[in-house]
């Protein structure tokens, strides 16, 4: 059960990784909504999306074996993984303010069972 867990949870951040690797690749264009929508359907974006997509649906077949709150779960890990990422990669900064703010989302996300 523990395997399963930690399975989980490393299957649920990378998960979130690519997606925020994703946003960070397709996302914040100087140009306008189309040309957007054009930088999702290059090759690596669309790849990194169908992958995560993948690791999404196995974080969440194996998460449903342990607790009916995978999906819920998954989307908390997902959370704290993009805010991470925010951080390392984007010059995120680190705020008591951001700090209770993913806090209401978890406990939101928490709420919801």
């Amino acid at each position: 059960m523990i395997g399963t867990m930690f399975l989980f949870f490393v299957l649920s951040i990378i998960t979130y990784l690519l997606v925020s690797w994703f946003g960070h690749l397709t996302g914040g264009s100087p140009g306008n909504f189309w040309q957007d929508v054009l930088q999702v359907l290059k090759p690596i974006p669309l790849l990194i999306l169908f992958v995560s997509n993948f690791f999404f649906a196995a974080a969440v077949s194996i998460g449903l074996k342990v607790s009916p709150y995978a999906i819920p779960m998954a989307i908390a890990v997902g959370v704290i993984a993009s805010f991470i990422y925010s951080m390392l990669f984007l010059g995120g900064t680190f705020t008591w303010v951001k700090m209770l703010g993913i806090l209401a989302i978890l406990v939101g996300i928490y709420f919801l069972k």
